[in-house]
């Protein structure tokens, strides 16, 4: 289990430079990124998180690629380099793993599920919701066709029949991160 990790334990552990650990990332890792930006840090505020952002690991070996599924506020469900991450994001970046291999039929019914949602917008209206129901026990998930960042790894995982652990009817990347199943691999950024 990644046990839960605050911003000065992070800033703690050395970074592992993205050419040494690139061969050693898998399809199926995850990414924790715990941003700086102002949005950012409204949500680690609001959530009582650490992370403000999730995504997992899409390797391409033919291409020689290393991707990121994810959804973010400006663009949507999409791919982003992981390199994209270990240079320019403003902010720490660790890298995860499941404790048991992930069985290659359920990497395909995951990246498959992750693939269709492609172009799905960002559900910003999430947000708001996520904080009301955690502050106040109200309301409930809305399923439509947006997704928050961890709503996206949760339900992609969950096609694969592997579900993360969470609270008061919210999936926050610290949830995913404290799952029993999830391991720290290193810092990358």
């Amino acid at each position: 289990m990644a046990a839960h990790i605050t911003e000065l334990e992070i800033s703690q552990i050395a970074i592992r430079p993205y050419e040494t650990i690139r061969g050693q990332v898998k399809s199926g890792d995850l990414i924790f990124c715990s941003g700086r930006s102002l949005f950012s840090r409204i949500i680690k505020r609001f959530t009582k998180s650490t992370f403000s952002h999730c995504g997992m690991i899409f390797r391409v070996e033919s291409i020689d690629r290393i991707m990121v599924l994810e959804s973010g506020r400006n663009g949507g469900v999409h791919l982003t380099p992981l390199s994209f991450y270990t240079k320019t994001y403003p902010g720490k970046v660790m890298l995860a793993r499941l404790s048991e291999e992930i069985q290659p039929d359920s990497l395909t019914k995951i990246f498959s599920f992750g693939f269709d949602q492609m172009t799905r917008p960002y559900d910003k209206k999430e947000l708001v919701r996520i904080v009301k129901r955690m502050l106040f026990n109200a309301g409930r998930k809305i399923k439509n066709r947006h997704f928050v960042c961890s709503e996206l790894v949760y339900d992609c995982f969950a096609k694969g029949n592997i579900l993360f652990e969470y609270e008061n009817k919210v999936i926050l990347p610290d949830y995913i991160w404290e799952d029993f199943k999830v391991n720290q691999i290193a810092r990358i950024k």
